[in-house]
């Protein structure tokens, strides 16, 4: 399990894998809404490598439409050079100047604002092991879309993988608030 993590975190095996799953209730991305998500990974340990590296290792959280697979998406991981990055396929990629730590626990963190009529807006932010969880929002986000304007129902979760060794995948959450995807403990009254 990952520090923090429950017992029975999803291990993805060396080489490329994938897991699909419907979700119970989609992420209408044409009616107004907010959606956060929470995922935890744990990098396996490496000799020290340069980046990029080759073979590339990473892992991506992909929501997908079950009518319409290979039209819009909502990606979320980093590049090769452990920039975090959003994928809204046809749409444009949005990558972070920041680097994520490498070879260690991370939680990921992601913000959907589904507007019925306007620009929806996708924030996404990666905490690594030394970093402070915050309480709240963070007030600055790794990377934020701009100009996406998305109709599709995102009904499918994907969990891709690809690397040398395996890494495990742990309690993604999907909810309607920060508060309900953060393992945040709470603050005891003394």
């Amino acid at each position: 399990p990952i520090p923090g993590g429950r017992l029975g975190g999803l291990e993805m095996p060396a080489g490329r894998s994938f897991r699909i799953r419907p979700m119970k209730r989609g992420i209408e991305m044409a009616a107004d809404g907010i959606t956060y998500f929470s995922l935890m990974t744990l990098e396996p340990e490496h000799p020290p490598r340069e980046r990029p590296a080759r073979p590339q290792e990473g892992v991506r959280l992909t929501f997908r439409s079950s009518t319409d697979y290979w039209g819009p998406l909502l990606s979320f991981g980093w590049d090769k050079k452990l920039q975090p990055q959003i994928q809204a396929g046809a749409a444009g990629a949005f990558v972070s100047p920041a680097r994520i730590p490498d070879e260690q626990s991370l939680l990921w963190v992601g913000k959907i604002i589904q507007r019925k009529d306007g620009e929806d807006e996708v924030a996404f932010h990666i905490y690594g092991q030394e970093d402070t969880l915050d309480y709240a929002e963070p007030p600055t986000w790794h990377v934020a879309s701009r100009g996406l304007r998305l109709d599709a129902v995102f009904d499918l979760v994907m969990l891709s993988s690809t690397g040398t060794s395996p890494r495990i995948v742990d309690e993604l959450r999907i909810g309607p608030t920060w508060r309900s995807v953060v393992p945040i403990m709470p603050l005891s009254v003394d």
